[in-house]
Order: C-alpha cells, then structure tokens, then sequence
C-alpha cells in the first residue's frame, strides 16, 4: 500500500512537472516577425545622434533571437536578431544578417511566436527572462532625458519612423514629399475619426466617421497602394478590437490544432468547429456549402467588411484582418465555394480551415485551374464579429 502511494505520488509530481516546463517552454521565443519596416542597426542604441542604422529590415520578415538587452524605458529592449526570411520590398538586408532592433509595447512592430507556432499575446515576459539570463540590471526610472528611448517611437506609422526610410524622419516632412503626404493624410484620417466620434458619442464611431467627413479613413485607404497591416487597421477600433479579442486567439489555436495535412473537401466543417471552439459562435451554423457562410454568419452577428462602409478597403485575402473568416466563390453554381480563418495580419501568418497553408485560396491549384478557364474565385464575404 506504501509503495502504491509513493509511485503515486512520484507520478503525480513529474506530471505536474512537465506540465509546469511545457508552460515556461511555451513562452519561449522561437521566432520574431516584423510588422513593419524596422531600422537594423549594429548597436543597441537609439537615440536621434546615433549612426548606427545598417539597413531597413521589410515588413514580413523573420528572424530568431540572439540576444535581449533592457533598457531604461519600462517594457522597452534592445533584441539582437539574426535574419532568417525577407519580406517584400527593397532593402540592403540579407538572410544571416545580425542586427539589433528595438521592441516597445506601447508600439510593437514586432511578433513573437513560441515553439508551437503561436503568437506570443505578452512577450514583454519572455524578453524580460532573456534579458534576466543575459544579466542586464534591472531598468532604471524613466525620466525627460532619458537617452533608450529611441525617438521615432513618438512617431504614428512604422513605415516612415523607426521603419524609415534609411533616416529618422521627422513631422516637418524631412522625409520627403511622398511620405509627408502620406503622414497627412494619415493625421486627416484620425481627426475624422476623433470628431465623429466626439459628435455622436452613441454611434459607431468609424460610421459616423463614414457619413459625416468628406475625408474619412474609409476614403483613404480605399485609394492606397499597400498592404493593409496591423498598424493600418488600427483606425478602425471595431476590427482590432474583433481581432485581438481572446475569442478570436482561442478560435485560431483550435484551427491550427485540428487542421489535416492536406485539403479534405470539408473547409466549411473545420471552420464552423474552430468558431465553436473559439466561442465565436453560439451554435453550429447550418448548411454544407462554403460560399454560404456569409449568409450564415451574419444570422450569429457578424458583419462582412466587403460591405458599406468598409467595401472597397480589402483588395486581396492579405489585407484581410487576423481572425477574420473569409469567403469564396466562382461564378460557376455548381462549386460549393471556400471559406477559411486568417491566422494573421498582412502577410504574416496562413491560411487555415481543414489544413493550414501559407497563401490564400485564390493562390491554389484549383482556383488558378478555374480561373484559367474564365471562372475565377473571387472574395464575397471577410466576416468579423463586433
């Protein structure tokens, strides 16, 4: 009876053990994505003087961690990086480069996922243990001259501060002309929002936003030539807030977890799992045709952003906001469509619904066949719960 209860015992302390070291090694950084155009630099310092800035690391490229460094500023690092994948656009950096790049939690242009391909929902944690084992003193009190804090980050767009443009530019358009009216517009865009929002408190702001200003967010980014990312939907508060909701976190990790290897024919089954899953949805929704989803979302309270006043922001799956679920046909009645979850911003993350891809639907082999023979796929629905 002893010996039962010690090997009890005994067994109940390693599985509570390996529990405990799953959690701490779920925390771990496996890798970093950018989420904007960050400035490479060979030192950790980023103060206006310095000259430190090798090149501009493209938005979509990733990297693992080499090493962290804290700095004055509470929830700011220095993180040393090493290139393991560029994204699109022009820039001097290649895959191997080691270069140091700056994190802030109030303006993150960098992801971390774990070693479970997750994103990291609080890596100020795991940076904060990296920089612990580094042996970095604990960080000093903030004060009005305080050298760490890098001074693009009062800066409102990645792209044109800490991102740059190979400089650290400035409100007084020393970036140049494109970008200052780029920046004006974007200061347009946010005035819009805030007065609508002051007027008719009771609304929805971005609607009021919609009607009431001749130059909104809507207007604006429906002419634009870029990716929507994260940073760019973050003027538009009923998205973020859909997207980097809980429910939406929980509703991904059960789509990653019960995707197939490949493409069974049943796209629309592991979505709706997921969504129950998430808690996005309160019952199964009905039918077996993908392209219905939107029809059957919007019954649960989802809204499609193809739709007034969103309709014309979305131009391709990769503006798309994370979370979302998005909806596919052809003009061709006889094909029951496709339906999928983003599992990140841009182009960040995949695609996921019975398997997990990288790209979109419109970039398979069956959408490329159908569009080859004069019936193309096209987006009908990005549903996104307020």
């Amino acid at each position: 009876m002893i010996k039962r209860l010690k090997t009890l015992l005994i067994t109940t302390s390693l599985m509570l053990l390996g529990a405990f070291a799953h959690a701490q090694e779920s925390d771990n950084i496996r890798e970093l994505v950018f989420n904007g155009r960050v400035n490479g630099r060979s030192s950790p310092e980023f103060t206006k003087a310095s000259r430190n800035i090798l090149s501009t690391v493209p938005t979509g490229s990733k990297a693992e961690v080499v090493t962290t460094t804290r700095m004055n500023s509470p929830g700011s690092y220095a993180v040393q990086v090493r290139i393991t994948k560029l994204g699109k656009g022009k820039s001097k950096t290649k895959v191997g480069d080691v270069v140091w790049v700056y994190y802030n939690k109030k303006n993150p242009w960098l992801k971390f996922r774990d070693g479970e391909d997750m994103e990291l929902q609080n890596p100020e944690n795991a940076l904060a243990e990296s920089s612990r084992k580094s042996g970095d003193p604990q960080p000093s009190p903030p004060s009005n001259e305080d050298k760490s804090v890098d001074p693009n980050e009062a800066m409102p767009d990645s792209a044109k501060t800490e991102a740059g443009m190979g400089g650290n530019c400035k409100l007084n358009g020393t970036c140049g002309s494109s970008e200052t009216n780029r920046n004006d517009l974007q200061n347009i865009a946010t005035k819009a929002l805030d007065d609508a929002a002051k007027k008719k408190p009771k609304e929805n702001s971005e609607i009021a936003a919609a009607t009431k200003s001749k130059k909104t967010n809507f207007d604006l980014y429906k002419k634009r030539k870029y990716t929507m990312t994260e940073h760019e939907w973050k003027n538009f508060p009923t998205v973020t807030n859909y997207s980097n909701s809980s429910k939406v976190a929980k509703t991904i990790k059960a789509g990653v977890r019960n995707k197939e290897p490949h493409s069974t024919g049943w796209c629309y089954s592991y979505v709706k799992t997921a969504l129950q899953s998430g808690g996005l949805v309160k019952s199964r929704p009905p039918g077996g045709f993908a392209k219905n989803a939107v029809r059957d979302l919007k019954a649960q309270g989802f809204v499609n952003l193809m739709d007034e006043p969103y309709k014309g922001i979305i131009k391709s799956p990769d503006d798309a906001p994370k979370g979302a679920v998005l909806v596919y046909e052809t003009s061709d009645k006889r094909q029951a469509g496709d339906v999928q979850i983003k599992t990140e911003w841009g182009t960040n993350g995949g695609y996921v619904s019975d398997f997990l891809s990288d790209n979109s639907f419109l970039s398979s082999p069956k959408a490329r066949r159908f569009k080859a023979n004069g019936k193309p796929y096209r987006i009908i629905g990005v549903m996104i719960k307020p």
